[in-house]
């Protein structure tokens, strides 16, 4: 080789290392570029769907406000019976009887109210009497009311007496009253409290007063509910228990007495809740075999109380039981069955004869 071509070459090669050299030299002495790192993208935010609008001639529904319930009615006074006197008393009812007033043709009874106030103020009020039906208040025909006294001043929680003063005329027609008082408090208005004592104007005092509400017609069955494949799942346990079903109430067995030779009463009071222009009434009385026991005859007598309350929806029955000199002595059991325009009902009561 020539001196000139061997001075290339190793020029070539130096210059092959120095390029090497500093290559490693910059790796060390510069640092390598930084990468960032990806930043995170937001979640996309769902878009709530657009309502669907109304077809063309489509009412727009308006919200109804629920309506706010109504406060119960203030009553600013409260009337409490304390005694009655100059009455006889019988008791009417079919489950639960209660006392009943009997006022005489002829005769007169008190009866003495307490009214107390409700109020944290002073009151002047002035007092009423009256009788309800179905349909309307009324006064009781033949009988004359007032109140002993009539005006009272109540002091604030305070209560004040009055005495409801009843008389009968000798021709007063006979009726089963339900009284109602009237209070009317200056400046609040006028309230009204039923007695729940009710008043009957007869000649002769019963033994009990039987209640019948009949006349009511048989609801028509509802249609069955067509059967289906697809069956409820049933529900997890524990299973609910059904509340139980409360069982109708028990008639109430009156025990009527009557002494031998003497006479009983027995009123029986039918309501129809359907209007009946003259409903066809029976009654018939029985007892184990089918009749009355020896000596013991009975009377009936249809619509005795001459002024009922609403003539087309109410009727009575009165029975005027009779004992022989001579009957024996013994408790029967008689067993009552009538009926309203071909309703059936029945009743039972203890019938007892004494000497």
């Amino acid at each position: 080789m020539s001196e000139y071509k061997k001075r290339i070459f190793i020029s070539g090669v130096l210059a092959v290392i120095l390029v090497a050299l500093l290559a490693g030299a910059s790796y060390y002495l510069i640092p390598p570029e930084t990468i960032p790192p990806p930043s995170p993208k937001p979640m996309p935010t769902a878009t709530p769907p657009k309502p669907t609008p109304p077809l063309p001639g489509t009412p727009t529904p308006i919200p109804i406000p629920m309506p706010t319930p109504p406060k119960p009615p203030r009553i600013p006074v409260r009337v409490e019976v304390v005694s009655t006197e100059g009455f006889s008393y019988t008791e009417m009812g079919y489950s639960r009887p209660r006392k009943v007033l009997v006022l005489h043709q002829g005769s007169s009874g008190n009866i003495t109210l307490t009214i107390h106030s409700e109020e944290n103020e002073t009151h002047t009020i002035h007092l009423s009497f009256f009788v309800i039906s179905m349909w309307e208040s009324r006064d009781m025909e033949g009988v004359k009311c007032r109140f002993e006294p009539l005006t009272l001043d109540l002091k604030p929680k305070g209560k004040a007496e009055s005495t409801l003063i009843l008389k009968a005329a000798s021709d007063a027609a006979n009726g089963l009253y339900f009284p109602v008082i009237s209070v009317y408090v200056e400046g609040l208005g006028e309230y009204q409290q039923s007695l729940d004592l009710p008043i009957l104007v007869f000649p002769r005092t019963p033994a009990y007063i039987f209640t019948v509400v009949e006349g009511r017609y048989p609801t028509p069955p509802t249609p069955p509910t067509p059967e289906t494949t697809v069956t409820p799942p049933p529900p997890p346990p524990p299973f609910p228990t059904p509340p139980p079903t409360p069982p109708p109430p028990k008639p109430y067995i009156p025990e009527i007495e009557v002494k031998r030779g003497g006479e009983t009463y027995l009123i029986f009071y039918i309501e129809h809740p359907v209007v009946m222009r003259n409903p066809k009434l029976t009654l018939n009385l029985t007892y184990e075999a089918g009749t009355l026991p020896n000596g013991i005859n009975a009377e009936i007598t249809y619509n005795p109380l001459k002024v009922v309350q609403n003539p087309s929806i109410e009727s009575s029955i009165l029975v005027t039981l009779k004992a022989d000199p001579e009957a024996k002595e013994g408790n029967y059991r008689i067993v009552a069955r009538g009926s309203v325009d071909g309703i059936t009902y029945e009743r039972v009561f203890n019938l007892k004869v004494v000497k």
